[in-house]
């Protein structure tokens, strides 16, 4: 029996896959309005897991992550990744 694949556009992005073929406004949105609760699960998470972290700051412990969230909520809003990156 001969496999069937399903063909790919030119500008496929084997690492963004199908979230880089539309946008997604609806997922985007829920991100965004669970950000507070998503870092605070994960000041909590690094504290218990991370013990030299329990020393610094809320700041300190987040590092990143805020502009990560947003990046990624802006990402699955637009539907173009690389156009939200900047």
């Amino acid at each position: 029996m001969a496999k069937t694949t399903r063909s790919r556009p030119r500008n496929f992005d084997p690492v963004a896959g199908p979230l880089a073929e539309r946008p997604y406004p609806q997922l985007a949105a829920a991100l965004r309005s669970r950000t507070k609760p998503i870092l605070r699960e994960w000041e909590k998470m690094v504290r218990q897991h991370v013990p030299p972290a329990n020393k610094v700051g809320f700041d300190e412990v987040l590092d990143s992550l805020p502009d990560i969230l947003k990046g990624l909520a802006d990402a699955l809003a637009s539907g173009d990744p690389p156009e939200s990156s900047g």
